[in-house]
């Protein structure tokens, strides 16, 4: 959510009768919600506050020199540098040199091709490197798994596969 959509929702419905007290209390809240998110302004300069809970995963484009936010609200681009912003989160975790992950929201992985999958239509997946397969799996647990070996049949090399 955009931070002026939330600002505007909160003014309309509750800085319409609200003493010093109750402002407080709402900058408050708004400063705890800022603690517990990602905060940047994107190529097209609009302020884009997301909840940590929300991102599924972080890249980053060296070339372009571009971090690239992917959560449920949609995709981001940003030139700023935000993954200091979820450094020492809890559910963060590095999954090579241009990801970042939150682990929370894998819902399943393919441990066979290396794919993690953060929603079950597999509208929002990534590909990782096959040597962290076994941190996913720590992670998220085994029963989270798409692959299964009894799906491949084998074959010996001298005969013809179907």
């Amino acid at each position: 959510m955009k931070l002026i959509d939330w600002i505007k929702h909160r003014v309309s419905s509750e800085l319409q009768t609200a003493d010093s007290e109750v402002v407080k209390q709402l900058l408050k809240n708004f400063e705890d919600s800022l603690k517990t998110s990602i905060q940047f302004i994107d190529l097209e300069s609009n302020f884009i506050v997301i909840e940590h809970n929300d991102v599924f995963y972080v890249t980053i484009d060296r070339a372009k020199r571009q971090r690239i936010v992917t959560s449920r609200y949609g995709t981001f681009i940003t030139k700023e540098e935000i993954l200091e912003n979820i450094e020492g989160v809890e559910d963060f975790a590095s999954l090579g040199k241009t990801l970042v992950v939150n682990m929370s929201n894998i819902k399943k992985y393919h441990s066979h091709n290396g794919t993690l999958f953060f929603d079950l239509d597999a509208l929002h997946s990534v590909q990782i490197q096959l040597k962290l397969i076994p941190y996913v799996i720590k992670q998220v647990g085994q029963e989270n798994d798409l692959y299964s070996p009894l799906n491949y049949q084998y074959a010996p090399l001298n005969t013809k596969k179907v």
